[in-house]
Parts: structure tokens; sequence; C-alpha cells
């Protein structure tokens, strides 16, 4: 009888050490599922555009720049060529308050000349790339007191340089400055992504 006792007992013992190690590897495997799940959720979109703005407010609203992650904020040129370093293909965007902080020559140099370019804040291309970033733009003479400038944003491609010339597409959007907005535009400029 004491023999039974033992092999019942031993049993038992067994049969429990079995199912805590069950238990655990089901908890183990639960909780790597909870990290997998934590992980996948923490993972940041791949950066679409980065926007320098000067520290007082830009022309995109905090609440329209929070639901888009994709796009990067920025408040000093050493940032912004930091940025630009890390992501080579980023869309540059620069308000029309923070045009200032942009070194000059810097936009017309490499890495960055061939990105796409945004000014968020007028709708004139010409006045934004010409008078407010010097992108050495020959042109026709223009008296911005008398030609209206609105609010909007402008795109700019650079598509060719040599060493004495440059073309560029280049546009103003009198639409309502938003990201949605820029990005309907500019997902419209594939060879910003072929350079």
């Amino acid at each position: 009888m004491k023999n039974k006792l033992i092999i019942i007992f031993f049993g038992f013992f067994i049969f429990g050490i079995l199912g805590f190690l069950t238990c655990e590897i089901y908890a183990k495997d639960d909780s790597t599922n909870k990290d997998s799940v934590s992980i996948q959720q923490h993972i940041k979109p791949t950066p679409k555009a980065v926007y320098l703005v000067s520290k007082d407010t830009g022309q995109l609203s905090q609440k329209n720049l929070g639901q888009h992650p994709e796009v990067l904020v920025v408040n000093t040129f050493q940032n912004l060529t930091k940025v630009i370093k890390e992501n080579k293909n980023i869309d540059i965007w620069i308000d029309k308050n923070a045009t200032n902080l942009v070194e000059s020559g810097w936009l017309l140099k490499e890495p960055q000349k061939y990105n796409l370019l945004v000014v968020v804040g007028y709708d004139n291309s010409l006045y934004s790339f010409r008078e407010q970033l010097n992108l050495g733009i020959h042109g026709p003479y223009v008296d911005w007191n008398t030609t209206k400038v609105g609010n909007g944003f402008s795109v700019w491609l650079l598509t060719e340089a040599t060493f004495n010339s440059r073309n560029a597409k280049k546009k103003g959007y009198s639409d309502e400055v938003t990201v949605e907005n820029i990005f309907k535009v500019t997902d419209d400029y594939p060879e910003a992504i072929s350079h």
C-alpha cells in the first residue's frame, strides 16, 4: 500500500510539474505576442517630409501635424540638415516664417538640391523661391508692392542642373494650407523619388 501511495504521489508530482511548465510556456508565448503587438504599435512611419518652422507658430496647425507622424517638425537649420542626411529623398517644407533660417545657397547644393521643396504660406511660387529663398531664379521684374501674394503653398522641384543653368518645375497653390492638401500635390511629383 505504501508503494502505491508513493507511485500515486510521484505521478501527481510529475503531472504537476508538466502542467506548471506547460502553463509557463503558454504564458511566455502569450507575452511574446503581446510584446510583438506592442512593438508594432511603436514603429514610426517612414518620414515623407521635414517641416522647418520657427519657434513661433507656423502655417500648419499643431493638431494637423499631430495627425501626420510622417512629417518631422524641426525648428533649426542644424536639425533640418541632420534630418536630410538621415533621409536622403525626404521632401523639404519650409514655413514662410522660417525662410530666413535657411543658409543662402544651401538648397542648391548636394544632396538636397533635387529634393522636392515646399514653401508653406505663400501661393506665389516666384515670390516663394526667388524672393524668399533666393534660389537664383532669373525672370521678369515684379513689383511685389502691387502684386498680390496670398495664403497657400508653393512647390519646387529641380529637374536639371548644369554649370550655368537650372530647370525646375514650380507652381503655387492657393488651397487651404493642410498637410493633406500639400501631400495631394507633392505625391504627384514622381521625379522627386527617382534621383
